[in-house]
């Protein structure tokens, strides 16, 4: 309840949230992770499609929504690769997503989306450790990108 009071009556860093729920139980933290509002796959590929598109929201939209989930284009290495990209993440002790979406210099469009759910507390810190990297090297290197799509696959 100490914490619900503070969490209530105050804006918190992202920081002050981690120390806050590092005090949390990890069965409490499982209910609440459990509870978390959800969403399909096929919600989230439908709003970063319309992202993506930069033609389904307004201008106004746009700029609001742009200035939270293109903060990669900050990078200038980011810049010489993409026109824009965007990205949100989400995890808790037992959950790990990633949805992104980019437009590169030569007019190609993409959307990737990772969700990951029920991990054990070594799995969930791999991930959320190596999913940018993983990400990277989706988009870069082709073999690699064939390799996990043949791998995803549903062998019959």
């Amino acid at each position: 309840m100490n914490i619900y009071e503070e969490l209530k009556w105050q804006l918190i860093t992202a920081t002050q949230k981690d120390k806050v729920l590092k005090q949390l139980p990890i069965n409490i933290q499982r209910i609440w992770s459990d509870r978390f509002t959800k969403a399909s796959v096929n919600d989230y590929m439908s709003i970063l499609k319309k992202l993506n598109s930069k033609s389904y929201f307004t201008e106004m939209v746009h700029t609001y929504v742009d200035s939270i989930m293109e903060y990669l284009m900050e990078n200038p290495k980011n810049q010489e690769w993409f026109q824009y990209t965007g990205q949100k993440g989400g995890s808790t002790a037992f959950v790990c997503t990633q949805a992104s979406y980019a437009k590169d210099k030569q007019n190609n469009t993409m959307e990737f989306l990772f969700f990951a759910n029920d991990l054990s507390p070594l799995e969930q810190a791999k991930l959320t450790r190596n999913i940018n990297s993983f990400q990277r090297e989706f988009l870069k290197d082709k073999s690699f990108t064939e390799y996990v799509k043949s791998e995803l696959t549903v062998k019959t």
